[in-house]
């Protein structure tokens, strides 16, 4: 038996590539599903989700129709529940309990935190527990269903505030993007607390920046972060194969003599993320094959930074 805990911008790394990594069926009781949820939680044909998909969720833009629309395409079961607010993903031999909702800003801009279990009777508990919320045949959206909530406008400025200025989006070309090699580890006790400490400072600067920037602090090595300046674009290939939205560097802070804290600030209008193969890189391709970091510069990051943004 194993129980691991995961923090900070870890939970969705981990919970993608193992609900990825799963042959069996995956059964999740999320209660806020946002549009990149697919991407997030990639659950397929022959699992559930149970969610808060009741119609003032779909208007404030807590859960996406449309994301529950690509699940019912991939052949997803999924229902509604009213009030729920856990955050379980169960797995055949394991089990995820938490704080994360499926949504991008669960991922880049909340301080979230998970445990993952392999104990056999915990696991059965939290496989009970979403499944007794799938149990009601009246609370499983069919696609008429579906349908009907995709014809709802949501309107986020209803749950989020309104900011009036122009959200902030990606650059067509910046001078230099480092493209950096992810490995998902425990953060150091000083890097944690430096984020903790540091967040409301660092946030109140962003938000100068202009709205629509997700805000996250990630442990760097000592030697990686020496090479960054403020304003330097970074690219961040994890090892499960997908690539983060680019990503500004807004603050840079020593924890230890090896690590450093990194602010990182990215574009909501951004695409959160995009597989290995639809980057077409060769550096890129490099760094996930090889790992460690490599810079683009000048017109290179042109195509890169394209392949993020959002078709409108």
């Amino acid at each position: 038996m194993a129980t691991r805990f995961f923090g900070d911008a870890k939970p969705w790394v981990r919970i993608t590539k193992r609900v990825e990594e799963t042959k069996g069926r995956v059964v999740a009781a999320i209660a806020y599903v946002a549009k990149d949820a697919p991407d997030l939680l990639p659950l397929k044909e022959g699992d559930i989700l149970v969610c808060d998909a009741e119609d003032a969720s779909i208007k404030v833009g807590r859960t996406s129709a449309e994301a529950l629309w690509k699940y019912h395409q991939r052949g997803v079961t999924i229902y509604k529940h009213r009030g729920l607010h856990a955050k379980v993903v169960v797995l055949p031999r394991a089990a995820f309990v938490g704080s994360a909702n499926a949504s991008f800003t669960s991922r880049h801009a909340r301080d979230e935190a998970i445990l993952e279990t392999t104990e056999a009777g915990a696991v059965q508990d939290a496989r009970d527990f979403v499944l007794a919320k799938a149990c009601a045949e009246a609370f499983r959206l069919d696609k008429p269903q579906l349908q009907a909530l995709r014809g709802i406008e949501p309107d986020p400025r209803r749950w989020e505030g309104s900011d009036k200025r122009e959200p902030v989006d990606l650059p067509e070309r910046v001078d230099r993007l480092f493209v950096e090699s992810m490995v998902l580890e425990e953060y150091t006790k000083s890097s944690n607390k430096i984020i903790k400490d540091d967040r409301r400072g660092v946030g109140a600067e962003v938000s100068k920046m202009g709205p629509g920037l997700y805000l996250e602090g990630n442990e760097w090595n000592a030697e990686d972060a020496g090479r960054l300046k403020k304003g330097d674009w970074i690219l961040r290939v994890n090892e499960n194969g997908r690539v983060d939205a680019p990503a500004q560097v807004v603050e840079i802070k020593p924890s230890t003599k090896r690590w450093s804290v990194v602010w990182l600030a990215s574009p909501r209008s951004a695409t959160k993320s995009l597989r290995l193969s639809a980057i077409g890189n060769k550096v890129v391709q490099s760094v996930h094959e090889n790992g460690g970091s490599k810079w683009v510069k000048g017109e290179d990051t042109v195509h890169l930074l394209a392949k993020f943004k959002k078709q409108r």
